[in-house]
């Protein structure tokens, strides 16, 4: 991967949330393994540094190609779209009213949605108005400005009623996917998505299991005589190795 070149990404919606999803963005500089990247349709809040081995990178609109393209034909230019949104603590029935530009920089001018987190409905069986008519859910109180590329922006019926996907599921899943590196049978440490993810060290770490390393540990730890002693550090596990 070079500089110029698109990737997919998996990011945090928010600073308040955890709720991830796939944003598409390119890559500006590059340092060893370390990718700096922007998102060009998105807030610079985005724009952030990766590894380049790390499982939340994946090749270009592998991830982002439907919902991208999705995005560009109905959110552009959006009035009184029904959507499904976060509100930064679960989903929700949400309506676009507008959509209006912003200048990032000289280069970079992304499109914001202002997103109400109710929809409008003649016969409804509890009665709220506004200017608008007759709603359900939450008043004009919470409505909020989010750009159009944000993964708190949903299609409409999508995910009403979910809640976040729980991290240790998220990590359960990379768990299957993560085989032993060439040479290696087992596998003792795998990426974890905002925690860690760094291949080298992910990689000494295997390394070290499969050399017997652990076990190791274990039957040192096991023995009688280490557990007598109060000063327990590495040169007196190295004596008794």
């Amino acid at each position: 991967m070079k500089v110029g070149d698109k990737i997919d990404v998996l990011m945090r919606a928010d600073e308040k949330s955890s709720m991830t999803g796939f944003m598409q963005a390119t890559i500006t500089r590059v340092v060893d393994d370390t990718l700096f990247v922007e998102f060009p349709e998105s807030s610079n809040y985005y724009d952030t540094q990766v590894d380049r081995w790390a499982t939340s990178v994946c090749p270009f609109e592998s991830k982002t190609k439907e919902d991208y393209a999705w995005r560009h034909e109905h959110l552009t230019n959006a009035k009184d779209l029904e959507i499904d949104s976060h509100d930064k603590s679960q989903w929700l029935k949400a309506t676009i009213f507008e959509t209006k530009q912003q200048t990032i920089s000289a280069n970079r001018v992304i499109t914001l949605a202002y997103v109400a987190y109710r929809v409008y409905r003649e016969k409804i069986s509890q009665t709220k108005k506004d200017e608008r008519g007759t709603y359900e859910g939450w008043s004009v109180k919470f409505d909020e400005w989010i750009p159009i590329f944000s993964p708190r922006i949903m299609p409409w019926q999508t995910r009403q009623g979910m809640l976040n996907i729980d991290d240790d599921d998220f990590d359960e899943q990379i768990d299957d996917l993560v085989d032993p590196e060439p040479g290696m049978e087992k596998v003792y440490a795998v990426p974890r998505v905002f925690k860690c993810i760094s291949s080298q060290f992910l990689h000494f770490i295997n390394l070290f299991g499969n050399a017997g390393g652990f076990d190791t540990l274990i039957n040192l730890l096991e023995n009688p005589q280490l557990a007598e002693n109060q000063s327990l550090t590495i040169s007196v596990l190295g004596c008794f190795a």
